[in-house]
């Protein structure tokens, strides 16, 4: 006993000469499994310098009693996907959403999902009803998405309350959606707000978990944070100030895992990369090489941020996401989750098991069924196309087509002219 204690107290100890300097020894957090002894146990806590996934987890049977389930290596953790999208819904982000995920199941058999953090501005909430009876998550980015780095360094808490509950509110009523199923908030521009955000998203229960503080790799070497609780402070340097500091046990951090775009720079958003991928194939091998590090090192969950009119802008994008999507189904230990799935499986951690069977029979994933629930309301969605890329080679078609007109016309005046 004596030999463990003291061991933890070491850990502590070297951990809090490395957090900037400032953290007191009590605010340390060390993870701690059925095996290894620490001050923070999954899966009620997880810390944030966590790495790797505990080998072994007690976890509380429906009689109290204790099970031990052990991941033996990363091989036996399901390698969670999820697509994150902030944006409003509109006609414009509502083709592609429905032509990259509407249709496609996990090895579960379960819809895939996806999650995206919408505000008022331009925003249909009949298509937001839509996509949320088709399993994706509605979450909330408030209901101005005020776009300006002051507001959200600066602003008052009682701003931030009413942007946060406002949303919340028009989500429930205009997309009859119940507040209990809007659990994600992610602040516009990454902001994290501090804690002045925090004491408001934890003490008023708003939401579940907070989508938006940054972290994750520099490299391909780099170590892959996992999502974690606020049960101790954030034990890793802020990447976008200002960060919270303080503790707020039982609330869930999704983190912003920072990628590599195609010169190995890092990026928070797949489109916003310093060194952007040019052509669809590009696109493809960029996404994959992300996908594949943490697929190798540690199986942290791959979140991939975007904005949906990054298909608009980059036509080749969404044949290169459309096609990265095939790749990963076709695994049968990968599944495309929404990020509160994510939060589920952290809650209660299950291995794949022999054949996958442990995985494809994880009930919180499977509470709303298997089955797209049937629309509600009374709006029509029309949709401008079967599909949204043969529109876009319709219009690219009839724009070739006029330039052939053209230029014939043109000849044909030049030669009378002769």
């Amino acid at each position: 006993m004596w030999g463990s204690s003291l061991i933890l107290l070491a850990s502590i100890l070297g951990q809090f000469s490395e957090i900037n300097g400032q953290a007191r020894p009590q605010d340390v957090c060390v993870q701690g499994d059925a095996v290894n002894e620490g001050n923070c146990y999954a899966p009620k806590c997880y810390c944030s310098n966590m790495f790797n996934f505990p080998r072994s987890i007690e976890k509380e049977t429906k009689g109290k009693q204790k099970n031990v389930v052990k991941f033996s290596s990363k091989d036996d953790i399901p390698q969670m996907v999820a697509f994150t999208f902030n944006d409003p819904v509109d006609q414009d982000t509502y083709e592609p959403y429905m032509d990259l995920f509407y249709g496609k199941q996990n090895p579960n058999g379960c819809p895939v999902s996806v999650t995206i953090f919408t505000s008022d501005n331009n925003t249909d909430y009949c298509m937001i009803n839509q996509l949320y009876r088709y399993g994706y998550e509605i979450a909330n980015s408030g209901k101005s998405r005020k776009s300006t780095v002051n507001f959200w360094q600066q602003g008052s808490g009682d701003e931030f309350r009413q942007e946060l509950s406002e949303q919340i509110e028009l989500i429930h009523e205009k997309a009859e959606i119940p507040r209990t199923d809007i659990r994600g908030w992610r602040t516009p521009l990454l902001q994290p707000g501090g804690d002045k955000l925090f004491r408001i998203l934890h003490g008023n229960n708003f939401v579940k978990y907070d989508a938006t503080i940054l972290a994750g790799p520099q490299s391909l070497t780099d170590n892959i944070t996992w999502p974690f609780t606020l049960d101790y402070p954030i034990q890793f340097p802020c990447g976008i100030p200002p960060c919270p500091t303080q503790r707020y046990p039982g609330f869930w951090v999704v983190p912003v895992i920072r990628i590599l775009d195609v010169n190995d720079l890092v990026c928070s958003f797949a489109h916003r990369c310093i060194y952007p991928p040019q052509n669809e194939e590009e696109t493809y091998e960029f996404l994959w090489k992300n996908f594949e590090h943490h697929y190798r090192l540690n199986r942290a969950p791959f979140i991939i941020n975007l904005e949906a009119n990054w298909f608009n802008e980059k036509l080749y994008a969404f044949e290169a996401v459309k096609r990265f999507i095939q790749a990963l189904l076709s695994r049968d230990d990968v599944y495309l989750v929404n990020t509160w799935q994510i939060v589920q499986w952290m809650q209660d951690p299950t291995p794949l098991g022999k054949d996958n069977k442990l995985m494809n029979n994880f009930k919180p994933w499977k509470e709303r069924g298997c089955e797209y629930l049937p629309r509600k309301m009374k709006c029509t969605i029309k949709r401008k196309s079967k599909s949204f890329v043969g529109e876009i080679n319709l219009a690219l078609w009839q724009w070739l087509f006029m330039a052939i007109v053209l230029a014939i016309l043109v000849r044909k005046d030049w030669n009378a002219k002769d």
